[in-house]
């Protein structure tokens, strides 16, 4: 039942593929654009907080009544994230909000954005993006005939175990949930084994020992209550999930100028007000799972929060030069690593080359 019922989401949506942008005018007769949008996942506060109330109400009210727009979330739709910039180059939506590690399935350029353990320090992260968001706007235009109007992040990733994780050396031979490649790519590095397991299947897989550990967000792991299923939050941070917004060109083209101007001004600045929410919200959401009496989103956990020492950095570090990189760089070839050399890697001062080579 669930199958057809998501194929029939996906039908009725690709049915309407054909009319959509039809509410848009010309640029020269636009008066109100009608928006259909694909927003992630609705249990996460990015969805609740901004995506959802931007969509709903402030782009109308920003725009003076020349944008509206209905959203959904990608598992009311029943897609996949995968599918998010194929069905807006398909004209499914006008615009997506979507991940960047899981375009890279299909482009793993994309995937030099978001590679495990590049960056953990706030500055650094939003350098990073900066210097990268030029290649990653031409392979939007280019292979999804899309503009990119914002990139932010989401809470810093790190390590929800069960047993006695205390640094880096316990967590080999173990077997650690991760949702990338670059994700494997750094377990692997530090001598553990990977399990991809989707976001939604992960306390079960915990529950039942399918894995020792598992990587994701601070936000996202309290919201699912990991920490009912695991005991300890081992705090070596991965760097960012680095979440887009894009709009279809074809939808861009529709648009007058005025409309284009404020559409990129506002999800610009929707953008930047996440990332000022990012850091607060992901130790906001440690202090709360590891049992804070001031937690403000809920009931406090009990895990047990390990810090992480000078060694434990250092392996993270050795983990991206031997493993993250040089797989990624692989996968991606020699032009694209020459890219992210001239861009990223001037950041963090890290060279990408294949590992074969």
């Amino acid at each position: 039942m669930r199958r057809l019922f998501t194929a029939g989401l996906l039908l009725s949506a690709l049915a309407g593929a054909a009319v959509v942008g039809a509410s848009i005018a010309p640029a020269s007769e636009a008066r109100t654009a009608n928006l259909k949008v694909v927003g992630t996942w609705p249990n996460l506060n990015n969805w609740k907080n901004f995506e959802r109330p931007f969509w709903s109400e402030r782009i109308e009210e920003a725009s003076d009544g020349a944008i509206t727009a209905q959203i959904s979330p990608v598992t009311e739709l029943g897609m996949k994230g995968f599918e998010v910039m194929r069905m807006l180059r398909l004209g499914v939506f006008d615009v997506a909000h979507g991940v960047f590690s899981y375009v890279a399935s299909e482009e793993p350029a994309v995937e030099g954005i978001d590679l495990s353990g590049l960056a953990a320090e706030e500055d650094q992260r939003r350098a990073l993006v900066a210097a990268y968001r030029p290649i990653l706007e031409e392979i939007f235009a280019t292979r999804y005939d899309a503009k990119l109007l914002t990139i932010y992040p989401d809470p810093k990733q790190m390590f929800w175990c069960n047993g006695d994780i205390r640094s880096v050396e316990d967590l080999k031979d173990r077997r650690i949930r991760i949702f990338s490649r670059a994700h494997g790519d750094m377990v692997e590095g530090l001598g553990a084994t990977s399990v991809t397991i989707p976001f939604g299947e992960l306390p079960l897989a915990l529950q039942k020992k399918t894995v020792d550990c598992a990587i994701t967000g601070t936000v996202g792991a309290y919201l699912a209550n990991l920490g009912d299923v695991t005991t300890n939050a081992f705090t070596l941070d991965l760097g960012q999930t680095s979440y887009f917004v894009a709009v279809s060109n074809k939808t861009w083209d529709r648009l007058s100028p005025q409309q284009q101007a404020t559409l990129a001004a506002e999800v610009e600045r929707l953008g930047d007000e996440i990332w000022a929410r990012n850091e607060i919200e992901a130790q906001e959401a440690l202090e709360c799972i590891t049992g804070s009496a001031d937690c403000q989103l809920g009931e406090p956990g009990d895990l047990v929060m390990v810090s992480i020492s000078s060694s434990d950095r250092e392996a993270r570090l050795s983990s991206v030069k031997t493993s993250v990189v040089p797989r990624w760089s692989e996968r991606c070839g020699p032009d694209c690593s020459a890219e992210w050399n001239a861009t990223v890697g001037k950041v963090i001062g890290v060279e990408a080359t294949a590992a074969s080579q």
